[in-house]
């Protein structure tokens, strides 16, 4: 028997991703799932249902399958964390709710740090239910890992069969029940495939928002049952001590599956949920405009004005969104990232990833969103959020010569001369408004402005004093208007520019370098 009301679909960067909305409360919650489920067969199981109808009587739910699991769209490689954001935000976009709590069950907590961090404005609090912040030690030896790796492999080499191991791991209780059991055989089919639980639980090792728990700021409640082994109660623990202002609820029992064994913890999170005053209001996020600007400087404006450079807590965050900016769209690997952000670090991959994911998460939030990030790279939505450096481009593309001069306010990120990956676009654009300026004093001279052929070389000597082209337009174009003071004085200027590049300067006739 299935409930809940009719399955739909979020539209997310490359994943359609099933969503479920139920429940008559007056509060909005998200569920972000674990490792894997089925939203819609997870109704057919009174265990499951009593969970459900319990959220739903206070309520506003929504729960969904990501990516790579369940209805979602399974052809597709299991999400890193970052998409598992970026997918969050489609649902709640989907379904229409500006902020909501934010429930993250098992691995699903990790995703609710990472997007009340990235996305405050559309979080009014956190529950983290069995869950943690980092699963493996980072300092794992490569045997351990290694060990690790094998042991996912048997896992997985059973999952969906009669052999399958997840009971007896994550809920003995359920495991001693053959109505259950046979059940779960086949709700694991339909939650994912072997090869994709095996990939999902590689992933799962890697993530570490440790870093983040400082930085909550909503109400969080962190549940933990205190004699379960797949999320010891510690790591709960370490989550509510480190999170300002955590509440911490320990329950008896040694299941990970919080609808298994006693569901006392409903009622807790009911008076966290609405016990509180303003916990149910709703709040719109906002819907502005974002504009980076590299040229001449780097800034960035939210609905017009300039975002305070110490909301982005690190130059690491600053330096990845320039990055991003450089790319002008195109997808920036990975790698290509972390050995931009921690060049002489030798933590292992997986570890430098994870940090990766915390400094991508400032440059959402600050952002407002308009990163697309996938398994292997990261890019800007530049359908989402503005950049000057492609405007300037298409103002280019467009032949309004006078818009581009205008709007090129200076070099390339100007801060960042000596970085390799800044320098080609710092050429590229600087060669874009040279274009523009040569056929704007090329359109003057032939119309006879003599003072705006000076006007015009003056300005382009300003962004490059070592270009000869606008030394001599200028030298031309103050002769032309009869200023000869001025043009003897720029003449020599351009003499002492050439000799420095060991050119040879031309002469002009009537002109003498005083």
């Amino acid at each position: 028997m299935n409930g809940g009301g009719p399955i739909a679909y979020a539209r997310a960067p490359g994943a359609d991703l099933a969503y479920q909305r139920f429940g008559h409360g007056a509060v909005d919650m998200v569920c972000l799932p674990p490792m894997a489920q089925n939203i819609e067969l997870a109704w057919e199981r009174p265990e499951f249902r009593r969970v459900f109808e319990h959220l739903g009587s206070y309520a506003h739910v929504v729960h969904f399958d990501k990516r790579g699991t369940g209805m979602s769209d399974r052809t597709l490689a299991v999400p890193t964390l970052d998409e598992r954001v970026d997918d969050t935000r489609a649902v709640m976009d989907a379904a229409g709710i500006d902020r909501a709590v934010m429930y993250g069950l098992s691995e699903g907590g990790p995703t609710a740090i990472l997007f009340a961090r990235t996305y405050p404005e559309r979080v009014s609090s956190i529950i983290l239910h069995a869950s943690m912040a980092r699963i493996v030690d980072a300092e794992l030896s490569d045997a351990e890992r290694a060990e690790r790796a094998a042991w996912r492999q048997r896992f997985a080499s059973v999952w969906g069969t009669e052999r399958s191991m997840t009971l007896q791991l994550f809920a003995p209780t359920a495991a001693a029940d053959p109505s259950y059991s046979a059940w779960h055989q086949r709700y694991e089919r339909q939650c994912a495939t072997p090869r994709g639980i095996e990939e999902l639980m590689g992933m799962v090792d890697d993530i570490d928002v440790s870093a983040l728990l400082p930085a909550i700021d909503v109400p969080t409640l962190v549940i933990g049952r205190t004699q379960e082994p797949i999320n010891p109660i510690e790591r709960s623990r370490y989550c509510a001590e480190r999170i300002p202002g955590a509440r911490l609820a320990e329950f008896d029992g040694i299941d990970h599956f919080p609808h298994i064994g006693d569901v006392s913890w409903l009622a807790t999170v009911e008076e966290f949920v609405v016990g509180s005053p303003g916990r149910a209001s709703r709040r719109s996020a906002p819907t502005g405009t974002t504009e980076v600007r590299t040229l001449g400087g780097f800034e960035v404006l939210r609905d017009g004005l300039v975002v305070d450079p110490a909301a982005w807590g690190s130059q690491r965050a600053r330096q990845l969104c320039k990055r991003l900016v450089a790319g002008n769209g195109a997808p920036v690997t990975r790698d290509c990232l972390i050995d931009l952000l921690w060049p002489d670090d030798l933590a292992d991959r997986a570890t430098l990833g994870a940090r990766l994911s915390v400094q991508l998460s400032t440059v959402r939030r600050i952002l407002g969103g308009g990163v697309v990030a996938d398994r292997t790279s990261i890019r800007l939505d530049l359908d989402r959020i503005r950049t000057d450096l492609h405007e300037l481009e298409h103002l280019a593309a467009t032949g309004d010569n006078s818009a581009v001069r205008r709007h090129y306010r200076g070099p390339f990120l100007p801060d960042d001369l000596y970085d390799d990956w800044a320098t080609p676009v710092r050429n590229r654009a600087l060669t874009t408004y040279v274009r523009c300026m040569r056929q704007l004093i090329d359109e003057a001279q032939t119309e006879h402005r003599s003072d705006d052929v000076a006007s015009l070389a003056a300005e382009w000597l300003a962004e490059d004093p070592y270009d000869e082209t606008p030394h001599r337009a200028l030298v031309a174009g103050l002769s032309a208007a009869g200023r000869h003071g001025a043009a003897r004085q720029a003449h020599a200027a351009y003499v002492e520019r050439m000799d420095e590049l060991g050119v040879t300067a031309a002469n002009f006739e009537g002109i003498t370098t005083p």
